[in-house]
């Protein structure tokens, strides 16, 4: 027998005035939606046509909210406009915000409003092409700065950053926490603040302690030396931190080896050096977390030298800097931040890490320069003839799959880890003070400085004692061994004092400057007979450093 249930013309009669009824309210409620979209202007009606519409301004504050967009303070009561989508923010433009706000229009369904007249009810129907129409008539104030100023959030809008102890950095699948102790991956459900979308690396992430190509490349460029391979290590994990309230350094790269004519070689992976930072920093090619200026036509006195910086900026590179740059012409840079004029905006202030390389050496006159940079000379392994993509036959960051990008961001992330337990961990030097001497001083100082040099460690031999010359003195002893000297205008006893600084330092000889009768260098004796007076100088408490790594925190 077949199961079979007999429905009356009743319960059908029933089921059918549900199922209008369900249509009923589901249709109502979709006007209402409608309405409530539309819900951000008036209307006027003559004739029983409509005339015009009239835009409520608090309700389109309120629309702009709606799209996720908002006004985001920075300084000096200034803001910027963010969107926010999830739990990620981005900085948008005033021409993006029209944009989307009239691509959102032109997508609204028709509002159809009744109205009661003469005849009865009429229908007014307000398409979202009219709404454009209107609006465009007066974008200057439907979308002026007086109009952004009031699309405030709710709540605070918290960026998450980097803290003294803790570098974040942020991945498809999941973002990582690091510090002294190492690293641990999270949910993007346990992120309590914003993130910036430009922060976000295009790539999963999975921890991997297998070397990558670019640990390799890594090791090559640090001399396969263990020491300066750690103290680069840490040298990228201050880099990559994006924390400021600390002592801060300018990093210089240059070039370790010297060629026949004592010029720096060159192309010993600086820029690819540097370019790695970048793919840590910047999730696309074109955002701003990191930024490349050209040193060659880079002026300290130029107030736009930081325009291609922005808010998100924390790391700005200083690629091939002139050799006679003067440092000392960045210090409040290194130490307070930078002031960023573009064009058509207000300035505002940042405070991003700064590095600089060069083929050339960059002078480093006084304490406060020497305090202030760290310079790292790169081994010579690369040049003209082998570069990175013949050696590993492969272009770095293009090629690589997603098990080469995990050994690269799991590399540097040891990298934050060795910065967090050692600080930065200063170089020793390789060739730099003697390639300073190369390439401010002359020919004739070199030659001079080491016969002279010769005199005066004999006659500390001799005496036992320290050796003093007036400045003077040695002046003229150069001018009369090298008469050409006497006809450059370059040349004069100011200058061949901060060159013999300059040679001393190199030769890590230790001396003192005076003023007696006239100044002096004074020569120390290492050796020297010691002294009952405790005034005299102590070459033991303060010579120099002995050339071993030094932890500058």
């Amino acid at each position: 027998m077949s199961n079979l249930t007999v429905v009356s013309k009743d319960q059908d009669k029933d089921i059918i005035d549900n199922i209008t009824a369900g249509i009923k309210i589901n249709e109502d409620a979709h006007r209402r939606e409608i309405a409530r979209q539309h819900d951000f202007y008036k209307i006027k009606v003559k004739d029983g046509k409509l005339e015009d519409i009239f835009v409520d301004k608090v309700k389109l504050v309120n629309k702009f909210i709606e799209l996720g967009f908002f006004r985001l303070d920075t300084q000096n009561d200034e803001f910027i406009m963010v969107k926010i989508q999830n739990n990620t923010i981005r900085r948008v433009s005033s021409i993006y915000i029209r944009d989307c706000f009239f691509d959102w229009v032109e997508k609204l369904e028709t509002n159809i409003i009744e109205k009661e007249g003469e005849m009865g009810t009429i229908e007014i129907k307000v398409s979202g092409e009219y709404i454009k129409s209107k609006l465009y008539r007066s974008l200057e104030t439907y979308f002026s700065k007086l109009i952004f100023e009031r699309v405030r959030s709710s709540k605070k809008i918290e960026v998450q950053k980097d803290t003294k102890d803790v570098k974040y950095f942020f991945f498809k699948n999941c973002f990582v926490s690091i510090n002294k102790d190492g690293y641990k991956t999270h949910n993007y459900s346990d992120l309590e603040n914003y993130v910036w979308e430009t922060s976000i690396l295009q790539n999963n992430f999975q921890y991997t302690e297998e070397k990558g190509n670019y640990e390799k490349f890594f090791e090559n460029i640090t001399g396969n030396d263990p020491e300066r391979k750690d103290s680069l290590m840490s040298i990228d994990g201050y880099l990559l931190h994006t924390f400021y309230d600390y002592k801060t350094f300018l990093i210089l790269l240059t070039d370790a080896g010297l060629t026949e004519n004592g010029e720096p070689n060159g192309r010993t992976g600086k820029s690819l050096k540097f370019k790695a930072l970048g793919k840590m920093l910047n999730a696309n090619d074109g955002n701003s977390g990191y930024i490349e200026i050209d040193g060659k036509t880079f002026k300290s006195d130029d107030d736009r030298k930081y325009q291609m910086a922005d808010f998100d900026t924390s790391l700005i590179h200083i690629n091939d800097i002139f050799t006679k740059f003067k440092i000392d012409s960045l210090f409040t840079d290194i130490t307070e931040g930078l002031i960023i004029n573009k064009k058509h905006e207000q300035p505002f202030r940042i405070v991003p890490k700064l590095a600089m390389s060069s083929n050339k050496t960059i002078k480093l006159d006084g304490v406060s320069a020497r305090d202030r940079v760290v310079v790292f000379e790169l081994n010579n392994h690369y040049n003209e003839k082998l570069n990175p993509s013949i050696e590993f036959k492969q272009w770095f960051f293009r090629d690589w799959d997603a098990i080469e990008w995990n050994k690269f961001y799991s590399f540097m992330i040891r990298c934050c880890i060795k910065f967090f337990k050692e600080g930065i961990l200063k170089p020793a030097e390789i060739n730099y003070s003697q390639r300073i001497l190369s390439e401010h001083t002359a020919p004739e100082f070199i030659s001079w400085i080491n016969e002279y040099l010769v005199i005066i460690e004999s006659e500390m031999k001799l005496t036992g004692k320290d050796v003093e010359r007036s400045k003077k003195s040695m002046y003229l002893n150069i001018l009369d061994q090298y008469m050409d000297l006497k006809n450059t205008k370059y040349f004069s006893q100011r200058i061949m004092t901060k060159w013999m600084r300059a040679a001393l330092d190199w030769k890590k000889l230790p001396y003192e400057e005076r003023r007696s009768s006239a100044d002096v260098f004074v020569f120390i004796n290492p050796n020297k007979i010691e002294s009952n007076n405790p005034d005299e100088f102590n070459y033991d408490q303060d010579k120099k450093t002995d050339g071993k790594q030094k932890n500058l925190f």
